[in-house]
């Protein structure tokens, strides 16, 4: 009777009572962290997911410039370096057309990947057309240039520059976004810059006004890209590895690239002949260039790593 009396008593009920809302309440926060930690993880692989998505894009710009210069390379190869650069530009359009088939349709569209395929077929057309024939005609070889560069800057301005309304993540990963395209960018336009000096050396002529213009403008969106692939992040630029590397790729890019086209340039104002050949120059100019891709397989790998 003494027990029964002592747990039927108010205290042990009280005491009773507290537990249990103890425990109810334990649950309540346990449960709450739970489920913060599962929207936590839920948010961060659907970030991985859409940046796996941008780079698939990003990938795609960077082998249509390769594939642009492979292009150029099998244009004005000389007839010892023609077989390589033909197998080269045939390498190049598979890795194109492979990259191609890895972007999702919520973002390439089978129509939109039809219509890329159809400037690129019209592109390697022209550029093969070329290839075969005599080769002495320097206006048939920069519209097989210009058909080239149109037919990759297609995929670049309806998709690429328009990132913003398929990437929809969080404000903080804007400045990762941002990053992402400086790179696309970056590789895009010292590609055209190469481009534009391809008519020049093949006639020995110097550079027309017109052409200067372009020049200087793209030195400006090179340097401003530059920059905006510098900006710190969170998420790659960040790291030692990125950073390192990103220093190399520009120091390759200023001393090689940069440089050789700054002496045509200057050899082209002085009206002095110039000291390099149009079929060198598309070689050492695309080596220059050559870790770019490096730069983007780390960024993606860096940001799977910042999300994991």
């Amino acid at each position: 009777m003494k027990t029964l009396l002592a747990i039927n008593s108010p205290l042990i009920k009280k005491i009773a009572t507290f537990s249990f809302l103890i425990v109810c309440l334990a649950s309540v926060l346990s449960w709450g962290l739970i489920k913060d930690a599962y929207e936590h993880y839920s948010q961060a692989q659907n970030n991985i997911e859409q940046f796996s998505d941008f780079y698939r894009v990003l990938d795609v710009s960077n082998k249509l410039a390769e594939e642009r210069g492979y292009a150029n390379q099998l244009i004005f190869a000389t007839v010892g370096s023609m077989a390589h650069a033909k197998a080269a530009f045939i390498k190049s359009q598979m890795e194109t057309d492979e990259a191609l088939t890895k972007v999702p349709q919520d973002i390439l569209s089978s129509a939109l990947l039809q219509n890329t395929l159809s400037h690129l077929i019209r592109g390697r057309e022209e550029v093969d057309i070329y290839a075969a024939g005599p080769r002495t005609d320097p206006h048939e070889a920069r519209k097989a240039v210009d058909m080239m560069m149109e037919s990759t800057e297609y995929f670049h301005n309806v998709l690429f520059v328009k990132t913003e309304s398929f990437i929809k993540m969080e404000p903080t990963a804007f400045s990762a976004i941002l990053q992402g395209q400086a790179l696309g960018e970056l590789r895009n336009s010292t590609g055209k810059l190469g481009s534009y000096f391809l008519y020049y050396l093949n006639t020995g002529t110097p550079l027309s006004e017109s052409q200067l213009e372009k020049i200087s403008r793209a030195w400006q969106q090179i340097e401003t890209q530059w920059w905006l692939l510098g900006i710190p992040t969170s998420y790659s630029s960040d790291t030692d590895s990125f950073r390192t590397l990103m220093l190399k790729t520009r120091h390759d890019f200023q001393n090689k690239g940069a440089a050789l086209i700054r002496h045509l340039q200057t050899q082209s104002e002085n009206r002095e002949f110039y000291s390099v050949s149009v079929s060198e120059f598309t070689v050492r100019y695309q080596d220059s260039l050559n870790t770019f891709n490096d730069m983007l397989q780390m960024y993606l790998f860096n940001v799977h790593q910042y999300y994991e």
